[in-house]
C-alpha cells in the first residue's frame, strides 16, 4: 500500500517526516471543519488538542535532533523557521480576511472586533484580545469573528517563546552533570504540572470559557499539552517494540479515544479540564503506534489521501472558518451555507499552501539582516490593514451610517451611556440610603434608581444588568408604583456584601410587595442551591417573586440591525431560534424546579416577545429593541413591560396602578 510518504528508518522515531502523524493531522483538522460547518461532531474543537500534543512532539523531536548534531540548539535560527512556517500564509489570510470585513460587517462592532483580532494575531496575542473582545469559544458571538481560530496559533507560538530555552538550558546542564541526565524531561514535567494546576484551579475560579489568563484560550492551560507531545519526543529513544500487534492496539486504543472525544465530548464538556487526558492519551497512544513495526493503524494514517490532507492541515485551518463566517453573514438562515463554504475553503487553502506556504518555508534560510525586510512586511502589511479598518470604522464609516446615506434607520437608542443618561434623568436614588452608597457603578451611572422618590418602594427589579434593563419598561408601564432596580455583578444569591444588604432590605420591607428576577443566565448560569434559598427566603417574606427567563443574546451588536450589516449587506437583525433553543432548553428546567418549589413564585417569559419558532429578532416593526448584544433599550424595555404586564393576571397588584 502506498503511503504518500518518503520511505523512513523504522529505528528513529523522531525522524522529520512521518507519514502516520501527517494523517494524524488530517484527523485533527477534519474534526475542527466538521464541527465548525455544524455537522454531527459535537467535540471536532478537540482537534486543536490533537494539534498541541503533535506539535509538542515533533517540535521537541527536531530541537533534539539539531542538539544531537551541534550540542546546542540555534533559538534565533528556530524563530526564523517557525516565522517561515506560519506568519505567511497566516499574513496573506488575515489581509484578505480584514478587506471581505469592510464589505459585509458593520462598522460598529464586527469590522472592530475584526481588525483587533487581526494586530492580535499578527503579534500572537489573539488568544487574550479574542477573550477581551468576543468572549467564550462557545458564545453567540464568538461565530460571528472570521479570525476566532487564530487564539490557537497564538498560544502554540507562546509556548515556544520560552520553551526551546527552558529545554536548552536543561540539557546544557545535563549534559555536564551526569547526575542530571533526567533534567530535560523533569524540567517539561514540570511545565505539565503547573498548567494543570493551573486548569484545575480555572475550573474552580474563573469562566473557563473566556478567561484570558486562565481558560479556554489561555497558553497557562494549554501548555501541558504541548509538554504531553514533548515529553514523549524526549522518551522516544527509550520506546521500542517488534511487535505489530502492540503497536497496533495502541493504534486502535487511541483512535478509539479520539472518537470519544469527537462524539461524546461536546461544548458542554468543561474544556480544558480532566476530559483533555482522553485526546491528549488517544494522541500519544497514536504517535507511539507509529513508532514500531507497520501496523494497520500506522498503515492507515500513511496513505495518500491521509498524508495529502495533513500536508494541507494548515492552510485549511487558516482558511476554513473565515469562510464559513462569511457564508454565514451573507445567507443567514441557509443550513447549507457552512457546509458548503468549509467546502470551497479547500481551494484558497490548496493556493495557499503551493504559492504561499511551501515556497517560503522550503527557501534557504537566509540572515537576519537579509530576511528582515521580509519578516516586517509579512507582519506590517496585514497589521496597516487591520490598522486603517480601525481608525476607518469609526472615522470615516460610522459618520457615513448615522448620516442615513448607507440605508434606512430604524428607531431606537444603541449607546449605553446616552441610555444610562436617559434613565438618571428619568429616576432617582434609590433607598435605603446604605444599599445606594454600596451600589456598582459604571461611568458615573450609579447602578440603583427608583421610579419615585421617597422610601415606598413597591415592586424592586433584582439581579444583574438584566435586571436594570427591565426598569425603564416597568417605571414607565406602572407610573403610580413607586419602582426600583438593586444589582450584583453575580446572581442574586446571598454571598456578597452587596447582595446581603440587598436581600435584608427586601426581605424587611413593608412596602415591596413584588420582587421581579431577571438575570442572564446563559451567562452567569443558574446555581440551582443559592438561587432557591433567596427565591424562598423572599416569598417566605410575603412577596409576590417573578422569575424571568430572560431575553435571548445575538451573536452581532444592534448596529447592523439599526443601521445595516455592511456596504455589501443589509440590516442583520435576526438569528436562528434553535441558537436560543439550545442556551434557553439547558436553563430553564432549573428555573421550573425553582419555582416549583417555592410557593406564589412564577416565571414570566420574557423570550417569546422575541422568538418565534423560526427566529429570534432584536428589532419589532420600525424600532430597533437592544442597545447591545444583550441589553435592551428603552423600546424594548417598553416592549416588554407592557407585554408582562398585559399577559400576566398575577401581576394584578401592579397592574391595577396601570394608566391607560
Amino acid at each position: 500500500m502506498k503511503t504518500g510518504a518518503p520511505a523512513r528508518d523504522r529505528s528513529d522515531t523522531t525522524t522529520a517526516v512521518r507519514g502516520d502523524i501527517q494523517g494524524l493531522r488530517a484527523i485533527a483538522v477534519l474534526s475542527v471543519v466538521l464541527f465548525h460547518a455544524g455537522l454531527p461532531v459535537p467535540g471536532g474543537y478537540i482537534g486543536v488538542d490533537v494539534f498541541f500534543v503533535i506539535s509538542g512532539f515533533v517540535i521537541t523531536a527536531m530541537l533534539l535532533r539539531e542538539w544531537a548534531r551541534s550540542r546546542t540548539i540555534n533559538l534565533p535560527r528556530f524563530y526564523l523557521r517557525r516565522f517561515k512556517r506560519l506568519t505567511p500564509a497566516l499574513a496573506v489570510m488575515v489581509t484578505v480576511t480584514v478587506l471581505v470585513s469592510v464589505l459585509l460587517f458593520s462598522p460598529f462592532d464586527q469590522q472592530v472586533t475584526t481588525g483587533q483580532t487581526a494586530l492580535g494575531a499578527m503579534f500572537i496575542v489573539a488568544n487574550w484580545v479574542i477573550a477581551t473582545t468576543t468572549g467564550g469559544y462557545f458564545d453567540l458571538a464568538a461565530d460571528s469573528n472570521p479570525l476566532l481560530h487564530t487564539w490557537s496559533l497564538s498560544v502554540e507560538e507562546q509556548f515556544y517563546v520560552f520553551f526551546p530555552g527552558l529545554l536548552l538550558v536543561a540539557l546544557l546542564v545535563a549534559s555536564r552533570l551526569p547526575r542530571m541526565k533526567w533534567l530535560p524531561v523533569l524540567a517539561v514535567s514540570g511545565v505539565a504540572l503547573v498548567s494543570i494546576a493551573g486548569t484545575m484551579y480555572a475550573l474552580k475560579s474563573v469562566a473557563i470559557s473566556s478567561g484570558a489568563l486562565l481558560g479556554f484560550y489561555s497558553t497557562v492551560t494549554r501548555a501541558w499539552e504541548f509538554a504531553a507531545g514533548a515529553i514523549l519526543a524526549l522518551l522516544a529513544h527509550r520506546i521500542s517494540t517488534t511487535s505489530s500487534r502492540i503497536t497496533g492496539l495502541l493504534g486502535v486504543l487511541g483512535l478509539v479515544l479520539l472518537a470519544i472525544s469527537f462524539f461524546l465530548f461536546s461544548e458542554e464538556t468543561p474544556w480544558p479540564g480532566p476530559f483533555t487526558f482522553v485526546p491528549v492519551i488517544g494522541t500519544i497512544l497514536l504517535i507511539i503506534a507509529g513508532m514500531g513495526p507497520p501496523n494497520p493503524v500506522s498503515t492507515l494514517l500513511s496513505t495518500r489521501p491521509m498524508v495529502t490532507i495533513g500536508n494541507l492541515s494548515y492552510s485549511l485551518y487558516l482558511w476554513h472558518w473565515p469562510f464559513i463566517v462569511f457564508a454565514t453573514a451573507i445567507w443567514p438562515f441557509a443550513p447549507w451555507a457552512a457546509v458548503i463554504s468549509a467546502a470551497v475553503s479547500v481551494l484558497p487553502a490548496i493556493a495557499s499552501y503551493r504559492w504561499v506556504e511551501q515556497p517560503i518555508r522550503t527557501a534557504p534560510l537566509a540572515t537576519i539582516r537579509r530576511i528582515a525586510p521580509a519578516v516586517a512586511g509579512f507582519v506590517l502589511v496585514p497589521a496597516l490593514v487591520a490598522g486603517t479598518v480601525l481608525w476607518a470604522a469609526p472615522n470615516v464609516f460610522v459618520p457615513y451610517y448615522q448620516s442615513g446615506a448607507a440605508a434606512d434607520v430604524l428607531n431606537g437608542n444603541i449607546d449605553t451611556i446616552a441610555y444610562n443618561h436617559t434613565v438618571e434623568d428619568e429616576s432617582f436614588p434609590c433607598t435605603p440610603q446604605a444599599v445606594y452608597d454600596n451600589a456598582l457603578e459604571y461611568a458615573g451611572f450609579v447602578r440603583c434608581r427608583q421610579s419615585q422618590p421617597g422610601d415606598d418602594v413597591g415592586v424592586a427589579i433584582l439581579g444583574d444588568s438584566h435586571a436594570e434593563h427591565l426598569f425603564p419598561g416597568f417605571a414607565h408601564a406602572l407610573p403610580n408604583e413607586n419602582v426600583a432596580f438593586y444589582v450584583d455583578d453575580f446572581l442574586p444569591v446571598r454571598g456578597t456584601d452587596r447582595m446581603n444588604r440587598i436581600l435584608d432590605y427586601l426581605v424587611a420591607s413593608t412596602t415591596v410587595h413584588t420582587v421581579i428576577v431577571s438575570v442572564n443566565w446563559s451567562g452567569k448560569g443558574v446555581q440551582p442551591g443559592p438561587l432557591a434559598s433567596a427565591i424562598n427566603e423572599l416569598s417566605a417574606a410575603g412577596k409576590d417573586v417573578f422569575i424571568s427567563d430572560d431575553n435571548p443574546t445575538f451573536g452581532f451588536g444592534p448596529f447592523m440591525c439599526k443601521y445595516r450589516q455592511g456596504l455589501l449587506l443589509g440590516k442583520h437583525c435576526d438569528i436562528d431560534a434553535a441558537a436560543f433553543a439550545r442556551v434557553y432548553d439547558a436553563y430553564l428546567p432549573q428555573l421550573e424546579e425553582i419555582v416549583a418549589a417555592a410557593p406564589g413564585t412564577q416565571i414570566l417569559e420574557v423570550s417569546r416577545y422575541f422568538c418565534n419558532e423560526s427566529t429570534c429578532s432584536m428589532r419589532s416593526g420600525s424600532n430597533v429593541l437592544f442597545r447591545d448584544l444583550n441589553h435592551l433599550n428603552e423600546l424594548g424595555s417598553d416592549l416588554v413591560a407592557s407585554n408582562l404586564l398585559a399577559d400576566n393576571p398575577d401581576f394584578e397588584k401592579s397592574a391595577e396602578a396601570i394608566s391607560r
